[in-house]
């Protein structure tokens, strides 16, 4: 609390600090307090006004998401299937250690975070028969944003895969 007095004294400002209260009632709400400094004609300090925002529904709201998030990751992770989630950039944002194997790729899942797909891509098309063709496809499939089922992929060494796709489009409220 006392950087936010500093902040306030020596920037003017403070924005976007969060705190949990108890109300009269002894119900926990937490709020989102943005504060500045009010100056009369001399530029001398003659007040403070803040407001302050009840943020209690959206933390909720934000706390089940990372709880869902959670539970997704930890299912992703333990599954026998190749699994690679990437977001609406093409970053990965979850893969797991089946994809890592069937791929031969010597990074771990959590090491391909935040990479471009299009990296994954490059490294695991030589893999396949048809490489152009596997390449080409998913440049499809990933424009379509239609969902894709059953698609057989053969590797250079015999094995056949099977392609599921399915986009997740979030939308913001």
């Amino acid at each position: 609390m006392q950087y936010l007095l500093f902040d306030l004294l020596t920037k003017g400002f403070f924005k976007n600090y969060q705190s949990r209260i108890y109300t009269k009632s002894k119900q926990i709400k937490w709020v989102q307090i943005n504060a500045s400094i009010i100056y009369n004609k001399e530029k001398q300090p003659i007040g403070a006004q803040g407001i302050v925002r009840d943020i209690t529904e959206k933390r909720a709201a934000d706390e089940k998401l990372l709880e869902s998030k959670n539970r997704l990751s930890a299912l992703v992770l333990n599954l026998n299937s190749g699994i690679i989630l990437e977001d609406e950039n093409r970053k990965i944002s979850l893969t797991n250690n089946k994809f890592c194997q069937l791929f031969k790729i010597d990074e771990s899942p959590e090491d391909l975070y935040g990479k471009n797909s299009d990296w994954a891509l490059d490294e695991i098309k030589t893999l396949f028969k048809k490489p152009d063709e596997f390449e080409n496809r998913i440049i499809e499939i990933v424009s379509n944003k239609t969902a894709v089922f059953g698609d057989h992929l053969e590797l250079k060494d015999g094995t056949v895969l099977e392609r599921n796709y399915m986009p997740i489009i979030v939308s913001e409220i």
